[in-house]
């Protein structure tokens, strides 16, 4: 199989390739590709005549969305447009990761996949846009939706809390925002798993389970066995441009369908906290 990874230098693209040890990979960091330029996708796919091509590549700052809609819009779903054209020319599928903020939140949380997608922010509207793009060219696909991605030692809201606590801050962590907390290793690894059993529509991908911010953030504190003073804040009081959804936990009836079964995102968090304090975060 040859396969080609957009995206291929963020958290996601960079842990994909060690999932598919069979298959022949090019990759296409941002940097060096910007999906929102025709020509660019078109010599890539063009050079390399992927099988499959993964777009990874993505605005995920979701306030930085919200100040720059169009920027949020070429990234998320110029970009798309381009590569789903693209391999609809080519007879090749096409795996669109997308995000959790599709949908709006709501009290008891876990959607499915064939819930009502309505996004509140630019971010998710942009995202949303991506999916529809990917649909509507016809080309065989595979849209993967997950949520609250860490991995890798760069960035993230994980890496951020673990940082601060090394450091003896103090930590103030938003309460009312619930999700799925996601390992890009898992996410990666269910991808690789879906494309071997033929998958195609629109499937949730996330770890098992979810849990509040504030909650997640006292599990890595615990995982790390660090004691630091957390204080649980509303939404209100950080003031952020984009408004975030109360409860997008996602779950997934194609998955258990397939008797495919995510782990539990505890799991996956103490194994990653465990890297990085091992890494010398």
């Amino acid at each position: 199989m040859r396969l080609a990874v957009f995206g291929a230098s963020g958290q996601l693209g960079q842990v994909l390739p060690p999932h598919f040890p069979h298959a022949e990979i090019s990759l296409f960091p941002s940097e060096r590709i910007d999906i929102s330029d025709l020509l660019a996708v078109q010599s890539a796919v063009s050079a390399v005549r992927p099988d499959v091509v993964i777009n990874a590549a993505a605005m995920t700052d979701v306030d930085g969305c919200e100040k720059d809609p169009e920027a949020a819009f070429r990234a998320n779903a110029l970009g798309p447009r381009w590569l789903a054209q693209e391999v609809s020319r080519s007879g090749a599928l096409l795996v669109q990761v997308s995000t959790d903020f599709v949908f709006p939140g709501r009290p008891e949380g876990s959607y499915h996949e064939w819930d009502i997608a309505h996004p509140v922010q630019v971010y998710g509207q942009s995202k949303l846009a991506g999916e529809e793009e990917v649909r509507s060219s016809g080309c065989r696909h595979l849209i993967v939706r997950t949520a609250w991605l860490y991995g890798g030692f760069d960035r993230g809201f994980v890496l951020a809390i673990l940082r601060k606590a090394l450091a003896g801050q103090s930590l103030r962590v938003v309460v009312d925002q619930v999700g799925s907390p996601s390992f890009t290793h898992d996410i990666a690894g269910g991808i690789a798993k879906l494309l071997a059993l033929g998958v195609t529509g629109t499937v949730h991908l996330a770890n098992h389970g979810s849990v509040s911010r504030f909650g997640l953030a006292e599990v890595i504190l615990r995982e790390a066995g660090i004691d630091v003073p957390l204080e649980p804040i509303s939404s209100e009081e950080i003031s952020a441009p984009a408004l975030r959804p109360a409860d997008t936990s996602l779950t997934s009836f194609v998955t258990s369908g397939l008797g495919l079964a995510m782990r539990p995102w505890h799991e996956a968090l103490h194994e990653f906290v465990k890297e990085a304090l091992d890494h010398g975060i």
